[in-house]
C-alpha cells in the first residue's frame, strides 16, 4: 500500500493504486463506478507507469462485480 507510481520520463507525475504487488504485475483499484483505459486517465497511467501490470477494477457484487482490465493494442 501507498506505493507511488511515477512517471517514467520525469514528468513529475505519479499516481498511488490502492494496492499494488509489483512482484505480480497486478494492481488493484477499489471504486464504486466503472474505470476503462479509454476514460479514465488514472487507469491508463497506473498501466504506463508500472510498466505493464494487470489492473483489476474491485467493485461491490451488487454493483457488477470485480474485473480484470486488458490494455488495448
Amino acid at each position: 500500500m501507498n506505493q507511488y507510481l511515477r512517471d517514467p520520463v520525469e514528468s513529475g507525475a505519479y499516481r498511488i493504486p490502492d494496492l499494488y504487488v509489483p512482484g505480480a504485475s497486478q494492481i488493484y483499484d477499489a471504486t464504486l463506478g466503472y474505470k476503462w483505459f479509454e476514460t479514465t486517465p488514472q487507469i491508463r497511467d497506473f498501466y504506463q507507469f508500472s510498466g505493464g501490470s494487470r489492473i483489476t477494477i474491485v467493485r461491490p457484487t451488487p454493483l457488477g462485480g470485480s474485473y480484470t482490465l486488458i490494455p488495448p493494442r
